[in-house]
């Protein structure tokens, strides 16, 4: 009878073992997933400000997404990181055209989404800065590689 109860003690032992064990490997799968190389959209009420004030830091490298004059974002990057899409145009900075377009990324005559566009820093993994984001859209996909190769995708999918 001793030995079936140290035997039952020593398997529920086990078990709470493999439990947490593998409770801990899934996290740290979790972790290390989210610490690839994506990054993410910090909101800032300044970086809303600057575009819609047309003074948005000349530095950066400026480019829109979407139709010519009908764009669903506008970004710009460090010029310290190398941008890498396809979906995106080059845009001056600061000019009456950019004005033009930042006015038109939120019209809801226009478009069927009723938030406002907001601006927003875009950053690595790491919470470092790589650009500037203006959208009515508060999601995206970004990819900043170990070359500071930054991607950016398009936040309008036709299908929503």
């Amino acid at each position: 009878m001793l030995a079936l109860t140290n035997k039952r003690h020593w398997l529920g032992r086990l078990e709470w073992h493999c439990t947490a064990l593998v409770v801990f490997l899934t996290f740290a799968v979790m972790a290390g997933c989210a610490a690839g190389p994506y990054g993410r959209l910090q909101r800032d009420p300044d970086v809303t400000r600057m575009f819609d004030t047309n003074t948005v830091p000349n530095g950066y490298h400026y480019y829109t997404t979407g139709r010519t004059h009908l764009p669903y974002a506008i970004i710009g990057i460090d010029p310290r990181y190398r941008f890498a899409s396809d979906d995106w145009h080059a845009i001056e900075p600061n000019t009456q055209d950019f004005a033009q377009r930042v006015a038109f990324i939120w019209r809801p005559d226009v478009w069927d989404r009723l938030e406002t566009a907001k601006g927003a820093w875009i950053t690595d993994s790491q919470g470092n800065k790589v650009g500037l984001w203006y959208s009515m859209y508060p999601y995206t996909t970004i990819i900043v590689g170990p070359d500071r190769r930054v991607e950016v995708y398009s936040p309008f999918w036709p299908d929503e």
